[in-house]
């Protein structure tokens, strides 16, 4: 480099450095702490968008009444489990983040409820509650699956068969007992048919898939017990 060419790069440095680019030196990384903060951003982000679709998709014109499915245990838990497979191996962040879409969940569909129809829900504090309590469950439930054959892997399938076990036995019971909607039964068989199912698709061997059929027909029977107390 010629004196000329050095001493523009040096005045050129000394007046606009941040300007100046070296395409040998790597951008600096994203500091963990902040990846961890977006990534719970994004999860909470993601509750309040699905919670938000819920709401209007049960109000669309014409749209019948097995449409309340959509706001059931069973998808929201998806949901949530969905996001905590993508952090395979870190139950701990997989049951924050959790945690997190559970709250969107609520907050995106009550907010809408609360805007368009002008009425707030007297069990909303109950809402929220059970989305703290579950989330944590189906996000690391979700995270583990993507581990090795286990007991850990196995309760997990479980845990995340249990909400479609109990909703659908809820609507099974509810459409005998009440109007016996042909669509709304269908879709309960369906629900439960999916509860069954699931374990057995989750893991890699007939025992593991009955151990964690198992395990969702306890969790389910726990969940219908506590919807009957007294709460709200």
């Amino acid at each position: 480099m010629t004196a000329p060419a050095a001493g523009v790069r040096t005045l050129t440095a000394m007046l606009s450095p941040d300007l100046l680019v070296d395409a040998d030196v790597p951008a600096p990384p994203v500091p963990a702490r902040r990846r961890r903060l977006l990534a719970l951003l994004a999860a909470a982000l993601v509750g309040v968008g699905a919670g938000a679709l819920t709401f209007g998709l049960e109000r669309l014109e014409d749209a019948p009444a097995w449409f309340g499915f959509w706001h059931g245990l069973a998808p929201w838990g998806v949901v949530a489990a969905v996001v905590g497979a993508g952090l395979p191996g870190r139950c701990r962040a997989a049951a924050v983040a959790g945690a997190l879409v559970q709250v969107g969940l609520v907050t995106g569909y009550y907010t809408l409820e609360m805007v368009s129809l002008g009425t707030v829900s007297t069990n909303l504090a109950v809402y929220m509650a059970v989305a703290v309590a579950a989330g944590p469950f189906y996000g690391a439930s979700g995270a583990l699956l993507g581990g090795p054959e286990g007991r850990a892997r196995t309760v997990a399938s479980g845990v995340l068969a249990a909400p479609w076990l109990a909703d659908g036995c809820r609507d099974l019971l509810e459409d005998v007992s009440g109007t016996g909607s042909p669509s709304v039964l269908a879709v309960a068989v369906g629900v439960l048919v999916v509860g069954a199912v699931l374990p057995l698709a989750l893991n890699r061997s007939l025992r593991a898939g009955f151990g964690g059929l198992g395990t969702a027909a306890l969790v389910a029977a726990l969940i219908l017990a506590l919807e009957e107390l007294p709460l709200g």
